[in-house]
């Protein structure tokens, strides 16, 4: 799966979007000619069962209005039991992480998701409705976020303070979405 900001993928018409086989052709089965985003995509994360989920500045994915995040189905058509239409997003979506539980979390330049206010960190439950737990806010851009193994998230980017609480790009967050005041470790007096 590959996205990004083009037409074209060797010569097929692509917008933003496109899946391709092993020894590196395009898989004509995946979208269909024309078909896409209407703006670059930045994040893709595959779910266990195939769907694929995807971020990015698109506003719009295959005639389907979609606010920076969109699931799609397994041939890259438009997962319709996923979001509301014109729901997401209000502003870039710059990556995604992917839990045990099909919960996703999203960062990016964002102040709402869905309508809610959600600064730079949201999480969407498996069929894109907000999860409310974990309102935090990250001032400026969140651009990574990852998963440790229990279940605590590690978000990074260009913030300087997550729920008014100082954290120069980086932060750990609890599994409710809180911060995690205990990283990162500070260490004060000499080291022996």
């Amino acid at each position: 799966m590959i996205g990004g900001l083009f037409t074209n993928v060797n010569g097929t018409e692509r917008n933003g979007a496109a899946r391709l086989n092993p020894d590196g052709n395009l898989d004509m089965s995946f979208l269909a000619t024309g078909s896409g985003a209407n703006a670059p995509l930045y994040a893709i994360a595959l779910q266990s069962d195939g769907k694929i989920v995807i971020g990015g500045a698109f506003t719009n994915f295959s005639g389907t209005a979609r606010d920076g995040i969109e699931r799609l189905n397994t041939n890259g058509s438009v997962d319709t039991s996923f979001l509301a239409s014109g729901s997401g997003a209000n502003n870039i979506v710059r990556c995604l992480a992917l839990q045990s539980d099909g919960k996703i979390l999203l960062g990016g330049v964002f102040t709402t998701v869905n309508g809610a206010v959600r600064t730079g960190i949201a999480r969407l439950d498996n069929i894109g409705n907000l999860d409310n737990a974990g309102t935090g806010v990250a001032r400026n851009d969140v651009t990574a976020v990852a998963l440790q193994s229990d279940g605590k998230i590690v978000i990074g980017g260009s913030f300087t303070s997550f729920s008014g609480t100082a954290r120069n790009r980086i932060a750990r967050l609890n599994g409710d979405g809180t911060l995690d005041t205990h990283f990162p470790r500070r260490r004060f007096g000499r080291e022996r």
